[in-house]
């Protein structure tokens, strides 16, 4: 969904926004908690049926085959869930490529902010020097600005436009197939 909320604003954000747009622009009394609640609800219902549109971006499976023929470290940084995750990379077999999973859940500060990157390398014992993110929105360039990492590729997947992306990286790619490996 282009200009959508979800994976460009933490879920924190999302919340704030969407409490301030039903309380101050549409009357509405709650608060933060009470979204929150909402929230979690929701989101334990997408669980039930999850993977009905959960499927991998081309190329994917093929570059974690050669990054871990490479003994890469490699860790997935999500705004979604630990255990959610866990459940996703399981279900699409892949759980076997990934030596850390960090979910908003795992460290207190936002993935934007660079913590969860820095958290899942000093697990990994890897320098954000030696690190660079793969992702598709804005939020997974702030968190490799916001955590002095390496470099940042972000991939077009429709929910950002290309030209959006360029503004927050010059490394942008249509598909997962175009990251040569060479170490």
């Amino acid at each position: 969904m282009i200009n959508g909320p979800l994976a460009i604003y933490s879920r924190e954000e999302v919340i704030n926004i969407l409490t301030d747009e039903l309380v101050k622009n549409n009357n509405i009394k709650t608060d933060t908690i009470e979204i929150a609640k909402i929230f979690e609800t929701v989101h334990e219902k997408f669980l039930e049926n999850m993977f009905e549109d959960t499927c991998l971006l081309d190329g994917a499976l093929n570059l974690f085959k050669k990054l871990k023929e490479k003994s890469v470290k490699m860790a997935v940084v999500t705004s979604d869930s630990y255990d959610h995750t866990v459940k996703t990379l399981n279900y699409l077999k892949i759980d076997e490529y990934f030596d850390c999973v960090v979910g908003y859940d795992t460290v207190a500060m936002p993935k934007y902010t660079g913590m969860p990157a820095l958290f899942a390398l000093a697990k990994l014992n890897v320098s954000p020097q030696n690190t660079c993110v793969v992702g598709d929105t804005q939020m997974d360039a702030q968190m490799a600005i916001n955590g002095s990492l390496n470099s940042c590729i972000l991939v077009t997947t429709g929910q950002v436009p290309r030209n959006e992306l360029k503004t927050f990286t010059p490394y942008v790619i249509d598909s997962l197939n175009e990251v040569c490996v060479r170490l």
